[in-house]
């Protein structure tokens, strides 16, 4: 069994979380972007290099992949998905609860 690096993820996390107001980017609906996602437990998903980060849509104002996370997890905007595909998921995960 791999153990995971909890300790270096936990450095990071506190950085994130001491970042001011003024740090915190701002996002829209239909944007790609890399987040923190951290070092999980179990099955969770975890992010990736020494960022942890992971691709996200943000498909609502507030962010998620089936998870709310702040914002200050924010790395960097990749893209703007084209409209009408992002309409499409859109409609296609409103029936899922995403709190």
């Amino acid at each position: 069994m791999m153990m995971k690096d909890f300790d270096t993820w936990n450095v990071k996390k506190k950085q994130l979380d001491a970042q001011q107001s003024d740090a915190i980017l701002f996002f829209k609906e239909g944007e790609v972007w890399w987040v923190h996602f951290g070092l999980n437990i179990g099955f969770e998903m975890n992010g990736k290099g020494n960022e942890f980060t992971r691709p996200v849509l943000i498909i609502k104002n507030n962010i998620s992949q089936m998870k709310n996370i702040d914002s200050r997890r924010l790395v960097k905007k990749m893209c703007t998905m084209e409209r009408s595909i992002f309409k499409d998921i859109q409609r296609k995960t409103s029936r899922v609860n995403f709190g």
